[in-house]
């Protein structure tokens, strides 16, 4: 039953899309092939990113009215990654020397990556809101009035 109750579609949408998006973005971040400065670094890697964050969000507040704080957040945060590769803090550099920390943090700055953060966010805001379609529609909650089909 827990399947079926639709408080928890838009939570499951959100983490079957998770690993796809993840997953996607890793495969651009190493895209060889035309245009691939652009594709690794500012386009669609970067929009990837972004919506991994927002997904992430949406897992731990699954509402439709958080959609645009987990936007402005992610946004927020991305760009303050972003300008954290201006500085070479021993914490910042330590956690760079791992592949990990690389594919988080970066290794460089470039103003063209906060356009790519925005259509990310701008994008991530639909996509989250495919994943919150119909939240709030289907069986009542229960202790609530079922509605008499037949009136």
């Amino acid at each position: 039953m827990a399947l079926k109750d639709y408080r928890y579609k838009p939570r499951i949408r959100a983490a079957l899309l998770l690993p796809i998006v993840i997953l996607a973005g890793l495969g651009l971040k190493f895209y060889q092939g035309p245009g691939d400065d652009w594709v690794n670094h500012w386009g669609p890697a970067s929009v990837a990113y972004v919506w991994a964050f927002m997904l992430l969000g949406f897992l731990v507040l699954p509402k439709s009215r958080a959609i645009i704080p987990i936007a402005m957040l992610v946004l927020i945060g991305t760009c303050c990654v972003e300008l954290s590769q201006r500085f070479d803090g021993e914490f910042l550099q330590a956690a760079r020397q791992t592949w990990f920390g690389r594919i988080l943090l970066g290794t460089t700055y470039s103003a063209w990556d906060f356009p790519a953060y925005l259509v990310g966010s701008l994008t991530g805001v639909a996509l989250l809101r495919g994943c919150a379609a119909g939240q709030g529609k289907g069986e009542p909650r229960s202790g609530e009035n079922k509605p008499d089909l037949l009136s």
